[in-house]
């Protein structure tokens, strides 16, 4: 398959899941950037701009609630109202 141009941000504070998706998408995005923060995912999304943003809803240890991912999400939102997440 083909790599093409599409840009994917993958926002996850856990390296083996994002090490993963990476090899696992990588033939579908030609271009991956990655987040470890929820700053971390406003930067990048500040600096360029993706097709596609993957966010995880716990960035925090010991977090299980979505509580913050939601938050972040309604920030993402109220900047960037058209970017699939």
């Amino acid at each position: 398959m083909a790599v093409n141009h599409f840009h994917l941000l993958i926002a996850d504070d856990d390296d083996d899941l994002r090490a993963g998706l990476r090899i696992l998408l990588r033939e579908m995005f030609g271009h991956i950037t990655e987040a470890d923060t929820p700053a971390g995912v406003m930067m990048r999304l500040d600096e360029n701009y993706p097709d596609l943003l993957l966010l995880d809803l716990n960035f925090a240890r010991g977090r299980t609630d979505g509580g913050e991912g939601v938050d972040l999400l309604q920030q993402i939102h109220t900047r960037w109202p058209d970017l699939p997440v």
